[in-house]
């Protein structure tokens, strides 16, 4: 955008700075999952001055810790996601004890330990 043209118009653009949002409304300071609120007087709330913000409560993190792991007795593991529509192979090495996860698709993947 040429410089003369901003300044030009530059006063219609301060009317929607200067635009305050609904007080008192629980909806605004929510979390999302990507941990973005603002405060109140912030120019972002302004396209929430007509409707609801929805903030999704079911986090994919939350789900994938959730699932049970699967148990191998390989060293090194792959994961291509599963169908036609998977992902890129990442191959995880599982040398350390613990759950590991498949990066793209969080599969998790624990290595079954030998019995002596």
């Amino acid at each position: 955008m040429n410089s003369s043209i901003f300044f030009k118009y530059m006063p219609k653009f301060k009317v929607f700075a200067k635009i305050q949002p609904h007080r008192l409304r629980s909806d605004l300071s929510e979390v999302t999952h990507t941990g973005q609120v603002w405060a109140e007087d912030d120019y972002r709330n302004v396209r929430f001055t007509n409707a609801k913000r929805w903030v999704n409560k079911n986090w994919g993190m939350v789900y994938a810790h959730q699932r049970e792991p699967i148990i191998c007795s390989e060293r090194i593991v792959y994961c291509n996601g599963d169908g036609p529509l998977g992902h890129p192979i990442s191959y995880i090495c599982l040398d350390k004890p613990g759950k590991h996860w498949c990066h793209y698709c969080l599969k998790s993947f624990i290595r079954e330990q030998k019995k002596k």
